[in-house]
Parts: structure tokens; sequence; C-alpha cells
């Protein structure tokens, strides 16, 4: 055969807490490996796919080996003492030894937490013990409370119970047994252990030496298949069939892998629902029928005219729920008794679930899941990616039908879970919440979260070890009051929720917003001191600049006066200048005709007086740099009237720089007249000589200081 998935794969997740698993096989076949390898996988954390606990280990045939342990544990990097020390080990001698050890699990299994219990095998003492027909009985019923104790303990710690048990010859097998060797073999105990497993798995060796098949025998949510493996120095690892060409003699065609785990809830199974008549597989035909007992007419029950028919279940539609890929209708129930009969795994528990599911259940391990997503079939995997269970209830009965639907004969509730997370609940093709479902039942006294109403696998005993306050409670939910208790309880709850939540807005307030609340006010408060002072800033702000345009403008008022004085009397001053022009001009008119005069003289006496020409170019010279220093103070009367220009441009801007260029103009003023006086006495020299020009051309000579005369031409040398 080609080589199959892993045991993993084969076990979607591993072997499943809170119920039984059953391996049964011949000697040598690999149980006691599958159950050393379990006790090392419990181990592992969560994330390896461990479940993080201990495990107790019954051996009742001796086979149990802690050096098997360790060497399973190196392939992990666990050493020795960590995978004893997580193992609990008691070797059984009896059945009541046996029966005393479940017993005492207990008060281990309270000290720590366990995820796994092993007995290897359950039927190895009882079968030496019991012998022939006449024990058999007893044998079975000894069988059957170690196997309910089992069940307790799975149900109470939540862990995975896993048993073996020895196989006998299958006498009658049918023509199969040539064709499959599986069925040359059959798991003893009969039925009291086939019901009380869960899961059932078969090992068998294969036509190779170190390969080992295991086959899902029955279970409720796996399909009947089987996978290859073997088992190595390390454990369990897959099997791969050796190739001629790339066969590795160190690995011996194996490939060493994780294989076997902890699940915490079944997965949906692999079936192919037909309706009415349910097949487990088209492999193995395994069928379930639904028998509606109608007592009425068997006489065995007949309804009394005017009896109460309170509101049941008429029909149930499955579509994509667990095993029921198609649609699938489920029906019609008879209101006072159905039952559901066949063989183990055939889908039986799955109508239970799917009823559970629509009347609102939150616990989803009491439907064998953990997730919604495991609902549906094959969670998703074989293209149906919904689960939908429709059940129609019959209400004609008014005095006890739900609150709200009186008026309904019939009320048909739905549920539809989508993977990846989508829940719907429907009331007569109307979209609800939860809540509105759960009220519904109430009303009619079933509380799907705790349903007294429905009896499961071990409830008569769970009822029967009741606490009181447990009793008091289901008394309530019989007599339909737990569904006040439960909204009463639920006001209370919110009104502590929103008196709490009141608190703490009070003090809130009182911590936070008071505080800051203050805090705002002085600030608002400091805020309009501030606006108010900022508008009287403004305000006399506004009247500082009105009274500086106000001198401002008082003072350019001013400078404009003083400027048109300054102009008037710069005007005077230019008229001054112009009549000192007329006089340079008038004098320079005087000396050209002195020089006139002077050639004249000089023509008339030119022979007899070259001396006197002498001097008189000598004065002549005289007179050119007295014209040369008239020249000179024109220009500087000409540079003071420039730098008056300039004094009046100035004026406008600054009343000192006017005030110093009139000083300027008086200290030029007083330069001016300086010169005029020298100008003065040029023009005296200028007359004296002349004079003398005259005296020389007249023949007179001066007198000298002593009284003596002194010759024309001394007279002219000192003159």
């Amino acid at each position: 055969m080609l080589p199959g998935p892993s045991i993993d794969a084969l076990l979607q997740g591993g072997v499943e807490t809170g119920s039984i698993t059953e391996i049964f096989g011949e000697s040598r076949s690999g149980k006691s490996q599958f159950c050393h390898a379990l006790c090392v996988a419990a181990q592992l954390p969560v994330s390896q796919g461990g479940a993080a606990g201990r495990s107790l280990y019954i051996d009742t045939e001796g086979t149990f080996r802690p050096e098997r342990l360790a060497d399973m544990g190196q392939k992990w990097g666990l050493d020795r003492e960590t995978v004893l020390s997580n193992v609990a080990f008691a070797r059984a001698y009896n059945s009541d030894h046996q029966q005393q050890l479940l017993l005492d699990a207990a008060s281990v299994m309270s000290a720590s937490r366990y995820a796994l219990v092993v007995v290897d095998s359950v039927t190895n003492l009882l079968r030496s013990e019991f012998q022939g027909r006449g024990e058999l009985a007893e044998r079975q019923q000894i069988l059957g409370r170690l196997l309910r104790m089992l069940q307790r303990i799975a149900d109470e710690y939540g862990v995975a119970v896993v048993l073996t048990n020895q196989v006998v010859a299958n006498v009658d097998p049918g023509p199969s047994m040539f064709t499959n060797p599986a069925n040359a073999t059959k798991p003893i105990g009969g039925n009291i252990l086939a019901h009380s497993s869960q899961t059932r798995l078969q090992l068998r060796k294969g036509q190779a030496s170190e390969k080992r098949i295991l086959k899902v025998y029955d279970s409720p949510c796996l399909p009947e298949s089987e996978c290859a493996f073997s088992i190595t120095a390390n454990g369990l690892a897959e099997y791969i069939k050796p190739q001629r060409d790339n066969y590795d003699q160190d690995k011996k065609g194996f490939n060493d892998a994780h294989l076997i785990g902890l699940r915490t809830a079944p997965v949906p199974p692999q079936a192919l629902p037909l309706e009415y008549y349910l097949p487990i597989s088209s492999s193995d035909l395994r069928w379930v029928k639904l028998i509606n007992y109608d007592f009425r007419r068997r006489g065995g029950g007949a309804t009394k005219r005017g009896s109460r028919l309170a509101m049941h279940i008429v029909q149930v539609v499955i579509d994509g729920f667990k095993s029921y890929s198609a649609h699938t209708v489920v029906g019609p129930f008879d209101p006072q008794f159905n039952a559901i009969t066949g063989l183990n795994g055939t889908g039986k528990s799955n109508i239970l679930d799917s009823i559970c599911f629509v009347m609102g259940i939150t616990n989803l391990k009491q439907v064998r899941a953990t997730n919604l997503s495991e609902l549906v079939y094959k969670q998703g995997q074989a293209g149906i990616t919904k689960a939908t269970v429709e059940i129609t209830f019959d209400n004609t009965d008014k005095r006890q039908c739900p609150l709200k639907y009186e008026d309904c004969d019939k009320i048909v509730v739905a549920r539809q879970v989508v993977i990846g997370g989508r829940n719907r609940y429907i009331i007569n093709g109307r979209n609800v919440q939860r809540d509105a479902v759960v009220t519904l039942f109430h009303s009619v006294k079933l509380n799907v979260n705790n349903p007294h109403f429905l009896i499961m696998q071990g409830r008569i005993n769970k009822v029967v070890n009741m606490k009181p306050d447990e009793i008091l409670a289901l008394m309530e939910e019989a007599a339909g009051t737990k569904l006040y208790d439960l909204k009463r309880a639920q006001a209370e709850k919110k009104i502590s929720n929103k008196e709490a939540r009141a608190a703490e807005i009070e003090r809130t307030l009182r911590e936070e917003f008071t505080p800051r609340l203050e805090q705002l006010q002085k600030e608002s408060e400091n805020y309009d001191r501030w606006a108010k002072a900022s508008a009287e800033i403004g305000r006399l702000g506004r009247f500082v600049v009105a009274w500086e345009f106000y001198e401002m403008t008082s003072q350019q008022r001013d400078y404009e006066g003083r400027i048109g004085e300054m102009q008037g009397m710069l005007r005077d001053k230019q008229e001054e200048v112009l009549e000192r022009d007329n006089d340079i001009e008038e004098t320079r008119e005087e000396i050209e005709e002195c020089k006139t005069k002077k050639a004249r003289i000089d023509q008339q006496q030119e022979g007899e007086f070259a001396r006197v020409n002498e001097q008189a170019k000598e004065a002549n010279r005289s007179v050119v740099k007295a014209q040369v220093m008239v020249e000179n103070k024109e220009n500087d009367i000409k540079a003071e009237e420039e730098r008056l220009k300039d004094v009046e441009k100035q004026l406008v801007e600054k009343r000192k720089e006017l005030e110093e260029a009139q000083k300027c103009f008086d200290r030029e003023e007083v330069k001016q007249q300086k010169m005029m006086k020298e100008l003065e006495g040029c023009e005296a020299t200028l007359e004296r000589c002349h004079e003398r020009l005259n005296g020389i051309s007249n023949g007179i000579g001066d007198v000298g200081a002593g009284g003596g005369e002194q010759s024309v031409n001394e007279q002219f040398i000192q003159a």
C-alpha cells in the first residue's frame, strides 16, 4: 500500500482528552510503544503539540520500560530525570489491585496537573482471573466498573485515558479475511468495552518487519482510515517505503517526525452522510437508523384525551454539521418518545449535539468540540464552510408555549456557524441575538448550559453524587424559577456594575475634573485680566501715538517757519553778495583805468623813467596779487554760497545743523568784512600810489621825517 498520513493527521490532532481511547492489537504490534510515546508527548509544551502535563501509567503486563521513555525523550531534548519525574508508574498484580490503583489515582492527580492516564492493558488481569463462560458475566461487571471509574477520572480531571486491549481470533470474519488481514482478529471485552471507548484504534504488523499500521477502527468523529509508521530508537516515526536509488541503510527507510499528541476535543468526522441512512465511509459501511416509537399505536403508552403536550421537536434539519455533509432531514419526531439506535461511531451523538448547538450551548466540551469551526464538516477542508441546524418545534399547546410566541403554532429555530467565526441565530426566519434564543428555551424550563433535561453518558452517576446545592439548582431548573433567578442575578450584576461605574465617574469628577475645572477658572480669570490690561495698553498706546503725531506736526510747522526765515536771510545775503560783486567790479574798472593811466604815463615817460617803470611793474605785480586775492575771496564766497545751499537742505531735518550753518555763515561774513577791509586798504594804497604817481608826474617829492628832500626815484621805491 502507499504510505499513509502521519498519526497526528490520522487522529486529526492527537488523542482526545475527556474520553477513553482504546488501542487493541496482537502481540508485538506496538501498543506499549505507542503508550510510551504518548507519555513523552504529554510532557511537551502545547506549542510543540503536547499537553504540558504529567502522565499516570498502570502496567498489568510488565511491559513498562523507563529506559525506553528516556530514549524517546532525547528526541525532544528532554533529559532522563525530567522524563521520568513526569510519569507516575504503578504495577497492578490483580483486578482488585487495579481497581484500588484507580481509586488512589484521584489523590495523586490532585497534587499536580495530569494530562494522560494509561492502562496497559485493561483486560490482561481479568482475562487470566476469570475464565470460561461461567465467569464471563462477573468479568464484564468488573470491566464495566473499571471503565466507569476511568470515565469519571476523564470527566473530572479532563485527561486523556488510553487503554490497550488484547485480541482474539475472529472465528467468523467473513470473506474479507482473505483480502483484509485487519478482520482476522477482534478485540476482547465485548460490547461493554466497545461502548465505553469513544475512539477505538487497531494496531497490526505490516508485511515489512519494521512496518506498523494504525487504523481508526471506530470513532464518532473520525473517518475509518489508516496510516503506516515504524518504531525506531527515538520513538515512533512515519514509515517511508525504501527506494532502490536513494535508500539509506542508517535511516532504513524511516523519517523521524512527531506523529502523535493530545487534542482537547474531537474534530468533525469524515462521514459522507445520506438522508435517513447514514454510512460512516464508503469502504466499510456502518448504518444508523432513526426509529420512531409510537406508543399510541403499539399500546405501550396511549395519550389520554386532554393531556398536555408541551412544545416538542417535530423535525431536525442538519446541513454541514459534524458528520452530516449533505442536507439531512431527521424526523418527524414523536411527541412522547424517540430512540436513536446504531453501532458505535455511526453518528448518534451528533444528532443530540446538533440540538444542543441550536439551543445556544456555550460549553462546547459538552458537544465534544473546542471551537465553533470544529462543528463544520471536516472543518471546511472538504469545500463545506458552514454548518446549519434547523429545528422545528410544535407549539400548538398554548398553555405551555414560550413567552411572546403564543400566536405561533410552529417555532423554527436555526443556527448557522461559518468558518472564520460568524455565528447567526434565526427564529421564524428572523435574525436574533443569542439571548433571545436562550430566553425562549428558559421560558419552557430548558437551559442548555445546565442541561438537567439531557441525560448524557455518565449523567446518572453525576446526579446521584450531586451536593445539596446542586440538587436545589436541579429542582429550580425543573420548576422554571431558574430563569428568573438568572435574570435577577444579571440585573443585580448590572446594577452593581452601574453603581461601580457611577462611583468611578464621581471619583473621576472629584479627583480629576474638579481640580482641572478650578485650574481652568483661575486661568480664565488671569486671561480676563490680561485681556483688560492688553486693551488698556492698546488705548494708551493710541494716545501716545496721537500725542507724538501732534508734537511732530507742531515741530514741523516751527521748522517750516524757521526755514522761511532762513530763506529770507539767505536772499538778503545773496543780495549783499551781489552788491559786493558790483563793488568788486567797480574796483576792477578802476584798476583798469589805473592801468590805462599807467600805460599812458609809461608812454610819456618811457625813456626817462625806466626805473620808475620797473617800480610801476612792481606795483602792478602788487596789484595783480591783490586781484588774485580778490578772486580767491570771490571763490571763497561762491563756496560759502554752495555751503549755504547745503545748509538750506539740512535745515528741514535738523535744527542743530541749521544753527551750525548759521555760525559758519557768520564766520564767513566776518571773513568777508575782513576782506573788505583789506580791499579798502588796498584801495587806499592804490590811491596813495596814484597820488605819488601824480606827484612824480608833477616833479614834486615828499619831505622826509628829517626834513630833507628825497628824490623822485627814492619816493617811488618807498611807495
